[in-house]
């Protein structure tokens, strides 16, 4: 699956679920480079998520983003398909992270 494809399904699943909001964070040239694709926030609580293949990998930009959400305490996962984010839901759903 390409990382686009990866976003879709991402975007799709998090669209069902209640109280959540879902923002995908394209830069288009306007935006911070390295930042995450994808901005959910669930009932009050902002998710960051990073889209990626199996294989595909960080960049150090990205690395570097990613560890700036995570010092803001801030939720910033790294989803690479349904298994990641099926777990990455139900812990937000359910409070344990």
């Amino acid at each position: 699956m390409r990382e686009k494809a990866i976003v879709t399904m991402i975007r799709k699943r998090l669209a069902e679920i209640p109280d959540s909001y879902v923002l995908t964070l394209h830069q288009g040239g306007y935006g911070r480079r390295g930042v995450p694709d994808i901005l959910w926030v669930h009932k009050g609580r902002a998710v960051f998520i990073e889209a990626k293949t199996q294989t595909g990998r960080l960049t150090k930009l990205q690395e570097a983003e990613i560890r700036r959400i995570r010092t803001s305490k801030a939720v910033c996962e790294i989803v690479r398909g349904k298994e990641e984010l099926e777990n990455l839901i139900g812990m937000v759903t359910h409070g344990r992270h």
